[in-house]
């Protein structure tokens, strides 16, 4: 079923990309960033503030700036292209610091009120990326380094130096700026480059974490293949997740590309999830629909619960070859039931179908 939704992901993607030049506006448009104050230091020395609410009973976002400006999708932009995979894979090896490049600095307000950061804390942040081969001693992890080493090339040492510098001189006394901080879940500090920089530096750091564990990998082809860390978790605790009576015990493996692909998809499921678009439709015309009432005949239903990394419901909810009586009746049901259908209700459904198509015969 997965596969089948990444196929209409992926036409969705190209489908932006030949509107509007970049597929990432799919995932980019509906992405909200974290609670917290969001600092621009542009090239000239000028630094912007923008303060980011989310209303968590209206799901709606409140900001200084305006949500359909340029600057608003920048500061998105560069938010979303340096996040961690998850708090187990950071750059900080003590996880005070939660950005993945040297052009961004998240911290929480909380650590410094606590001491946590301190200038200790941002030379050993900035000492990982000045050199980022010496964290990977497994050979596993390295190969993964070596891979994209070769397409993204060495740091810039000099911007990374800068980057330093600034923070050094401001972080710790950013009131005399007079931005008039929140000082409320986050800080993000942004440093103004090209786009193609952050994602470069992006991919230096994502492709060595994509995978659940570089241990598991194998190369087949000249292609690098491992089990994806997109809903789906493997570790000595959870033998029974393994294939045992297969050669390759690995229960799912997908190349590089595959794996940054799905990463994506699973993106814009928690953007509609964080928007409160809990239930997502993938139909038979390759298209993906967040509203019952436009597609009653469906495909693929996701429920999206929580964090989806660890709670992700699925379901076939009608197959094309499914009786006529059957259709109408989940039809009528579904304009009934609309933004209240869940799995509960949805295995009743079925149930009652079958035994109202039983006595039908």
């Amino acid at each position: 079923m997965l596969k089948d939704c990444l196929e209409i992901f992926n036409e969705q993607l190209e489908q932006t990309e030949q509107l509007c030049g970049d597929g990432d506006h799919l995932i980019l448009d509906t992405y909200v960033p974290a609670d917290g104050d969001y600092l621009i230091v542009h090239k000239d020395g000028k630094v912007e503030k923008c303060t980011v609410m989310m209303d968590k009973k209206t799901r709606t976002v409140q900001t200084d700036w305006d949500e359909a400006s340029d600057a608003y999708y920048q500061l998105k932009f560069y938010d979303y292209h340096s996040r961690l995979v998850s708090m187990d894979k950071p750059q900080d090896p003590k996880k005070v610091i939660h950005s993945n490049n040297y052009c961004a600095f998240w911290v929480k307000w909380e650590s410094f009120e606590n001491g946590k950061m301190d200038m200790q804390a941002l030379d050993r942040y900035f000492d990982v990326l000045k050199n980022p081969a010496e964290k990977y001693k497994k050979p596993q992890d390295r190969k993964m380094y070596d891979y994209i080493l070769d397409q993204v090339g060495e740091v810039d040492q000099e911007k990374l130096e800068q980057h330093r510098d600034w923070l050094k001189e401001h972080l710790f006394c950013l009131d005399e700026l007079g931005l008039n901080l929140k000082k409320k879940n986050y800080l993000k500090v942004f440093f103004e480059e090209e786009e193609s920089l952050y994602t470069k530096e992006e991919q230096r750091y994502l492709v060595t974490k994509i995978f659940n564990k570089n241990d598991y990998n194998m190369e087949l082809d000249d292609q690098i293949l491992g089990l994806p860390n997109d809903n789906l978790g493997l570790n000595a605790k959870k033998p029974f997740l393994e294939n045992k009576t297969r050669k390759v015990t690995i229960p799912y493996m997908i190349t590089t590309q595959e794996a940054l692909q799905q990463r994506k998809f699973f993106d814009y499921l928690m953007n509609q999830a964080n928007l409160g678009c809990m239930n997502i439709f993938f139909d038979y015309e390759k298209k993906i629909n967040l509203s019952i009432k436009d597609y009653m005949l469906l495909f693929k239903f996701i429920h999206v619960k929580g964090f989806l990394s660890k709670y992700y419901d699925q379901y076939i909810c009608i197959m094309q070859s499914a009786p006529k009586e059957f259709k109408q009746f989940i039809k009528m049901k579904i304009n009934e039931e609309q933004d209240q259908l869940n799995k509960k209700t949805l295995k009743l459904l079925i149930k009652k179908a079958k035994k109202e198509s039983a006595i039908t015969k």
